[in-house]
């Protein structure tokens, strides 16, 4: 129980310290360039099916852009007959 006890007290403590530590403990971290660096390692099909889930909703955007390039064609020649 004694042990139990103070596993409590270390996690807790730990917990409160990193809610207030936060900021500096993550600041110094550079995660663009290390994100970039991976990234740049990375095979090109390890990183296309990194987005592979995202597929539908990358041709749902460009059924979208296209149909607002047809509207606004439409509404262009329409202002441009008015």
């Amino acid at each position: 129980e004694t042990k139990k006890a103070v596993e409590e007290i270390l996690v807790n403590s730990l917990v409160d310290s990193l809610r207030v530590n936060n900021r500096e403990v993550m600041e110094p971290v550079d995660f663009e360039s290390i994100v970039r660096r991976e990234i740049e390692q990375m095979n090109p099909a390890r990183i296309e099916a990194l987005f592979d889930f995202a597929k539908p909703v990358f041709r749902l955007l460009v059924w979208y852009g296209a149909y607002g390039g047809i509207v606004g064609l439409a509404i262009g020649i329409f202002e441009a007959f008015r």
